[in-house]
């Protein structure tokens, strides 16, 4: 029997009100549906039966789950799994959630410059189709239709949690990137970034990634953003027994366990060479933990970073905790005091690695 801490629960009942106009999460809540569905109807999905698949989320510690997209399920087995069947994907789709995104989003700006892409197609007006996967929030495939209304901008996730104002440029679209390739054209910027833990195996299972070469135009550029969750110390300053080394070592375990690995951007590079690329170039970026450093840019990131690190600590660590160890949410509460004192502690020196492997197509 499910528990009021763990159900399946539309949109409304998170603290939104009804009759907030295009938010697409007052869209089409519960659905009621006849246990007793034959066969038939099991074949013929419905259009009502996929949108509530779409817009129905999942309740697990006090925050929502999105349910469309677990692998191995059709959107039929997700609206009937119930409150047994656990999300796969280990990040909230909640107000709390878009909040930190859209914050990360203003970071990673910071962290490459004005423009959105390090590979620095903001001044190629060629650039005609665009592939954002998994846009979230969707705020850089806005901006990027913004800057580029010559160009079709289309932006893919598995929650439809993005505007529905917007350009006529752009365009938010379900997908799972893990399935099937969905497009019978190719793009001229595929872009990707913050998708640690999202997918399960990168080499086998992105068509989007693996079969690029096939997906771009000729001069298209592919790039991927993302973090290592392999922290680092300047001076080797974190000990490995500290509350900070200990969480980054739990989560590499918990999602190795649930078979999306946060250190999976390490292996982008090698994926993007033996796919066929070639001229694949990779850059690096420094994130500090806080504001240690001296050099004004990096302390004003440090800033920023620490406080987007330890507001959202609880909503990026219980659910790898949870379904991965078998931690308690209390235990993980108490262990997270720790961390957040590590992480403010600036004699430490900590930082994470930014990796941004990026091609252009030219043959």
């Amino acid at each position: 029997m499910s528990s009021p801490q763990d159900r399946d629960v539309p949109m409304e009942d998170q603290g939104q009100g009804q009759g907030q106009g295009q938010d697409p999460h007052q869209l089409f809540l519960d659905a009621d549906h006849d246990s007793a569905i034959g066969e038939e109807e099991r074949d013929i999905l419905s259009t009502s039966s996929l949108r509530s698949s779409v817009y129905q989320f999942r309740r697990e510690n006090g925050r929502t789950y999105n349910r469309y997209g677990d692998r191995g399920k059709s959107p039929w087995d997700l609206d009937h799994a119930g409150a047994d069947h656990a999300a796969d994907y280990v990040l909230p789709n909640d107000a709390q959630e878009l909040d930190r995104l859209k914050h990360q989003h203003c970071l990673l700006m910071q962290t490459f410059g004005p423009g959105l892409t390090a590979c620095g197609v903001e001044n190629n007006r060629d650039v005609q189709r665009v592939l954002d996967v998994g846009t979230g929030t969707g705020c850089w495939a806005l901006e990027f239709a913004d800057n580029h209304p010559e160009a079709t901008v289309t932006g893919v996730d598995i929650s439809l949690v993005q505007p529905t104002s917007n350009p006529p440029n752009l365009s938010f679209e379900l997908w799972d990137v893990e399935k099937q390739w969905e497009y019978d054209y190719k793009f001229d910027l595929i872009f990707s970034r913050m998708m640690t833990g999202a997918i399960s195996q990168w080499r086998k299972f992105n068509p989007w990634l693996t079969s690029g070469t096939s997906n771009l135009n000729p001069g298209g550029y592919l790039e991927v953003q993302d973090i290592s969750f392999h922290v680092r110390s300047l001076g080797g300053n974190l000990p490995e027994d500290s509350a900070l080394a200990q969480w980054t070592r739990y989560m590499l375990e918990a999602s190795i366990r649930l078979g999306a690995p946060l250190d999976s951007i390490d292996c982008v590079r090698d994926i993007m060479i033996d796919t066929g690329f070639e001229d694949v170039q990779q850059k690096s970026y420094v994130w500090p933990m806080n504001p240690w450093s001296r050099i004004p840019h990096y302390e004003r990131l440090g800033s920023w970073i620490v406080q987007d690190f330890t507001t959202s600590l609880t909503g990026i660590s219980v659910a790898l905790f949870t379904r991965g160890l078998g931690w308690t949410p209390t235990e993980l509460e108490v262990f997270l005091v720790g961390v957040r004192e590590d992480m403010h502690d600036e004699s430490t020196r900590a930082w994470w690695p930014l990796y941004v492997p990026c091609i252009s197509f030219d043959y």
